[in-house]
């Protein structure tokens, strides 16, 4: 297992469960500067905002969730199943 995956994972298995905290000011986006309370987000940030905004929206979020399950699936990790927990949604 690649040694950036363990942090990864733990990311997809806790961070997702209650994101919708972080979004401070209610836009359905959370930026760096709510993330930054977060050690697990600011680890993923970049990684998770593909068109580099310095946003990451729900589709962001679900699609890193999705490529890191993939890329967990492909290393023999959990062969395609994530860790319970509870799906995040931004309000």
């Amino acid at each position: 297992m690649h040694w950036l995956a363990v942090p990864l994972l733990l990311f997809a298995a806790t961070a997702f469960a209650d994101l919708s905290r972080l979004d401070i000011d209610g836009d359905g986006r959370i930026s760096k500067a709510e993330a930054a309370g977060n050690a697990d987000m600011m680890t993923i940030f970049d990684r998770a905002d593909r068109d580099r905004d310095g946003r990451l929206t729900q589709a962001e979020i679900d699609a890193y969730e999705k490529r890191m399950k993939s890329r967990s699936a492909s290393a023999g990790g959990t062969k395609g199943r994530a860790p319970p927990r509870e799906k995040m949604r931004i309000k």
